[in-house]
């Protein structure tokens, strides 16, 4: 029987290759989709693909795995089987079934529906539409009339506070309101530790445009930008010179800049988009020369709580020399599969099975994943917790700005959000003393904000980037209409970047 099937595949080499490629796009889009959500389009698509040619050894483990299960060997099976029963049944089905002889005696349906390179067509069609590749020609036409809504921030002349604040932003991984909800309302709120924090909260914060992947939310978070593939192939171009972010306007006042992260730095090429933009990145690597003894976390990176010690140190450290400082701070324990701190096992009095396999974890079912989720987004929050009420101790606090948000929303993959994507919202919580003019923002928003409450932004200027301060009191200004605008994957796409920042190179 094996060698039967075996002699049939090798027969049809060529109709083998078209049938898995077909198969191949087919699941690969399909992968995408469920491994980083629903929403994204083809320039995280263009970004993803392009960070794996580039950046292959940094993927984490459990990335591999998925792709060659789910869509490797899922095509191959598939492409294999449909080999075998067309050229078992071909004679039953073109020599008596009289549909198919009708079919096969009309020439444009014979060539619609009975020829396999028909279908590597119908694939590409297919990922086309799931990753909006159609909106880029859309904007072309409409270029023109939406070119006004950037505003370039080397246009605007900073100007320095009287009392400079410090700025400690966290990017909480998936972070979104409906966490709340994981579990039956009978549960705890796993955010309960957070909510205890003071500060004020925007409860309607949307996720921009490309940010379903956590170096797009912090771009877009930091440039007012979106990371389309014009400028994330090109990252190492688009330094200050080109692109003016929230980091390079504090560099040019003498700020010390760190970022903080679980796994290695050159994942998703953020190192070319960090150290490019004056921070030092302390990373997987750096934190386990400090902690040589750290257990794996996601992504073969370490736990959460050891770079918050770390982190503390540093912030300790820079406050102790009088330094102002910005420090960034990007969580990884609540990605999926949700792997919690041993940390955590005594303040959630739980006991975590952090020792199965992923593959394990990919076949469990969504009450225990939520279990899991459930118990990861409380531990993170109580790390978040502990970590600034050490600060207060220290008197840290009192001249720093603290921000908490969600980097994007939940990839959903084991359906923990109940939610559509049009009701969920990012998290936002910011120590302001500063009167919100509005309740709605999105990631362009958050560097003219942080600008704006630290003091350097200008009172007369309304945009940074594609984003507004949510302290613009310009009653002129139409926010909602602007929020229409670049929210729409049809305005701002790929096209749009690249002709903007085209035009500004000629301009200098």
């Amino acid at each position: 029987m094996i060698n039967k099937i075996y002699q049939i595949l090798s027969n049809k080499k060529k109709n083998l290759i078209i049938s898995f490629l077909f198969f191949f796009i087919f699941f690969f889009t399909l992968w995408i989709k469920k491994t980083f959500g629903d929403q994204t389009s083809y320039s995280e698509l263009i970004y993803n693909v392009y960070s794996i040619f580039i950046d292959y050894q940094t993927l984490p483990l459990s990335y591999k795995i998925n792709f060659l299960l789910y869509t490797l060997n899922t095509s191959f099976f598939f492409a294999s089987l449909l080999i075998i029963l067309i050229e078992k049944y071909k004679i039953i089905f073109f020599s008596k079934n009289k549909f198919f002889l009708i079919v096969q005696s009309i020439p444009m349906i014979k060539f619609l529906l009975l020829n396999y390179k028909i279908y590597i067509f119908y694939s590409i069609l297919f990922l086309i539409i799931q990753f909006k590749f159609h909106h880029y020609f859309y904007s072309i036409l409409q270029y023109q009339v939406n070119s006004k809504l950037y505003f370039d921030a080397k246009n605007i002349k900073f100007i320095e506070p009287t009392e400079k604040k410090n700025l400690i932003l966290i990017y909480f991984e998936s972070l979104e309101y409906d966490v709340n909800n994981i579990l039956p309302k009978n549960k705890k709120n796993p955010l309960q530790e957070l909510e205890k924090l003071s500060g004020k909260n925007i409860f309607n914060f949307k996720q921009s445009p490309a940010t379903s992947i956590s170096i797009a939310g912090i771009f877009a978070s930091q440039c007012s930008t979106p990371l389309y593939p014009y400028i994330s192939k090109r990252i190492k171009e688009f330094n200050q010179k080109k692109l003016r972010c929230l980091s390079d306007v504090l560099n040019d006042f003498n700020y010390k800049q760190f970022h903080f992260m679980t796994v290695d730095k050159t994942f998703h090429r953020s190192n070319l988009f960090l150290e490019n933009h004056h921070y030092k990145i302390y990373d997987n690597h750096k934190i386990r020369q400090r902690f040589p003894n750290a257990k794996n976390s996601w992504g073969d990176g370490v736990f959460d709580d050891l770079m918050f010690n770390l982190a503390k140190e540093k912030i300790l450290q820079l406050k102790k020399n009088n330094d102002h400082f910005n420090v960034v701070i990007k969580t990884t324990d609540t990605h999926p599969p949700f792997i919690t701190s041993p940390t955590c096992k005594n303040s959630l009095n739980k006991k975590f099975d952090n020792d199965k396999t992923y593959e394990i974890l990919e076949q469990l079912n969504d009450s225990y994943m939520k279990t899991r989720a459930y118990n990861a987004y409380k531990c993170t929050s109580i790390l978040i917790k502990n970590f600034l009420d050490d600060l207060k101790k220290e008197s840290v606090l009192s001249d720093t700005i603290v921000l908490i948000m969600g980097d994007h929303l939940a990839h959903n993959k084991y359906d923990i959000i109940s939610n559509n994507n049009e009701e969920r919202n990012l998290y936002f919580k910011i120590n302001t003393k500063n009167i919100f003019t509005r309740n709605l923002m999105n990631h362009f928003d958050i560097a003219p904000t942080i600008l704006h409450e630290m003091g350097f932004l200008p009172e007369d200027i309304n945009q940074y980037g594609f984003g507004i301060s949510l302290f613009n009191s310009n009653e002129n200004f139409n926010y909602d209409k602007h929020f229409k605008s670049v929210m729409n994957i049809k305005v701002i796409t790929d096209f749009y970047i690249k002709k903007l920042f085209e035009k500004k190179s000629t301009i200098q």
